[in-house]
């Protein structure tokens, strides 16, 4: 398997977590032309509901893009065990609930819909609720992580008071 020394491997994650922020910033812009983008035949417009989870997706996906990039220049000063980084694990692992918990709301609201538009949902549908499950998996991924980055934390300073 391809190893890569440490500090490249954390300036690639921090490279890719930037492109990622560049992404959701233009899909931010562009949000209210995807149905006209996905289906040029249709005059589809997308509904309040649907725009607002777009932006409430998108608000805490940037607060996990944050909260990554702080842990990954903290990992980077080689300050790996402290307690700002289970901060930021925290936070990491509460936004991807959030996100779990809109996208299985958008996809309950669109399930509901009775005005269906002309273009299928249904595929739109499914792919929020399995969306909805990986990032409430993911955030509980995470919650282990920084309950074990926790316990690390405790055990370090312990550590550093005995002689």
């Amino acid at each position: 398997m391809l190893k890569i020394n440490k500090r490249l491997s954390v300036t690639l994650s921090i490279v890719i977590t930037c492109l990622c922020i560049a992404v959701m910033l233009a899909l931010a812009v562009t949000v209210h032309d995807y149905p006209r983008f996905w289906f040029a035949n249709h005059t589809v417009t997308p509904s309040l509901a649907v725009m607002l989870f777009a932006y409430a997706e998108l608000l805490f996906a940037f607060l996990a893009a944050g909260a990554l990039l702080r842990l990954l220049f903290h990992i980077r000063k080689h300050l790996v065990f402290i307690p700002s980084n289970v901060s930021c694990l925290r936070g990491l692992s509460w936004c991807c609930v959030a996100e779990g918990l809109l996208f299985l709301a958008e996809g309950i609201v669109l399930r509901l819909r009775l005005d269906r538009v002309l273009w299928n949902e249904d595929m739109f549908i499914l792919l929020a609720f399995l969306i909805a499950f990986a990032c409430v998996f993911m955030g509980v991924i995470l919650r282990v992580v920084k309950n074990a980055f926790e316990e690390a934390v405790a055990l370090k300073n312990e550590n550093d008071f005995t002689i």
